[in-house]
């Protein structure tokens, strides 16, 4: 389905036409059936990931939801794991609740990066590294 409403090649009519079938059979609301028709028509369909994206974030701050990705080298144990949730949950305000997700990049060597809300803290082994290694770089104080 993506292809299709993203193809340069297929008729906005029926890319139209194959939205409103979907959108009735999937029980669409008017107004999503309107906006899918809009953004064909203006040839902004191909940004339709972004603007589910942008609604997800604005649901999920409409629900409270402070939303937290936790990265590490490894698969973190259950008893870290509860440790930085237990660790970002103290820092909620009251009514908000806390969506941690978890991924792994080995590249990141040690440590942790960890994207809260609107914060990072970047506590990984290889930025610790890069700052050393440009500290080592650059002209001292004579």
């Amino acid at each position: 389905m993506r292809n299709f409403v993203q193809d340069p090649t297929a008729l906005h009519k029926d890319k139209i036409n194959a939205l409103a079938v979907i959108g009735e059979n999937y029980k669409f609301s008017e107004v999503t059936t309107g906006l899918l028709s809009v953004m064909v028509e203006s040839g902004k369909l191909s940004q339709l990931d972004r603007v589910n994206e942008a609604f997800g974030k604005y649901m999920s701050a409409k629900r409270g939801e402070v939303v937290a990705t936790v990265t590490s080298a490894t698969d973190l144990s259950k008893k870290d794991e509860g440790a930085v949730r237990k660790a970002l949950e103290a820092r909620l305000k009251k009514g908000q609740k806390l969506v941690m997700q978890t991924s792994v990049d080995p590249k990141i060597i040690g440590g942790l990066i960890v994207e809260f809300g609107d914060e990072l803290a970047d506590l990984s082994v290889s930025t610790s590294l890069e700052d050393i290694g440009e500290a080592l770089n650059s002209p001292g104080d004579e």
